[in-house]
């Protein structure tokens, strides 16, 4: 018989993969919404709390590495209610954002 470090050890894997999944699943999904009539996606605590539990340690920080893993950027966030997701702004050569350059900001 297997102790439960053991049978935890042997899981891990494959709750890794299911994680994995998970997050491709929820990027396609993001991807999906920022391609309609608004370049933002909202996703709620009830589907964060699928691969985020509400009281995980530095939750905000990997719903972050989340994003820019997969080409996004965490615009906002509020524990309980919701995390917005869009994409970075684009950069000219000289590494300022374009969007700031056109509203006039951003120039030294």
């Amino acid at each position: 018989m297997q102790s439960k470090k053991q049978l935890k050890q042997s899981h891990t894997p494959c709750l890794q993969r299911l994680d994995s999944d998970a997050m491709e699943t929820l990027a396609r999904q993001i991807e999906r919404e920022m391609h309609g009539e608004w370049k933002h996606c909202a996703i709620y605590e009830r589907d964060l709390e699928r691969l985020w539990p509400l009281n995980e340690k530095d939750r905000e920080a990997k719903i972050a590495q989340f994003a820019t893993q997969y080409g996004f950027r965490l615009r906002f966030y509020s524990k309980g209610m919701c995390a917005i997701f869009d994409k970075w702004p684009p950069k000219d050569p000289r590494g300022a954002d374009l969007i700031s350059d056109v509203r006039g900001f951003g120039r030294g």
